[in-house]
């Protein structure tokens, strides 16, 4: 989770970075001196924005695995810790108390 959020903050980051730099080119493009030099900046900046697309892609697909994750937890909150007193730990296909004895698919959960 921990991990999750750092490389949320770190594509958040980014994308503010990559925003500057496209508004760096579009103001570059616009003060270019002859045609080449335009078209040569215009691609520039087509290409920065294709990338900031696909990453934007990223940055939502992360967003909403973050909602997923606030809800899984609301409900792991509502059902409580295992039988013995445990708290759960996220593994694949379900979480599995800290004791280890007990196993809650993501079904249960709540995917």
């Amino acid at each position: 989770m921990i991990a999750k959020e750092r490389e949320f903050r770190r594509l958040r980051d980014e994308r503010r970075k990559e925003n500057e730099r496209i508004e760096n080119l579009k103001r570059a493009e616009e003060a270019a001196a002859n045609e080449e030099e335009r078209r040569v900046r215009e691609q520039k900046r087509i290409d920065a924005e294709n990338e900031r697309r696909k990453k934007e892609s990223e940055m939502v697909a992360i967003m909403e695995e973050r909602e997923r994750e606030k809800k899984r937890q609301v409900r792991l909150r509502e059902l409580g810790p295992c039988p013995a007193g445990f708290r759960w730990i996220k593994q694949d296909g379900g979480y599995r108390c800290a004791g280890g004895s007990h196993w809650l698919s993501d079904v249960v959960v709540g995917m």
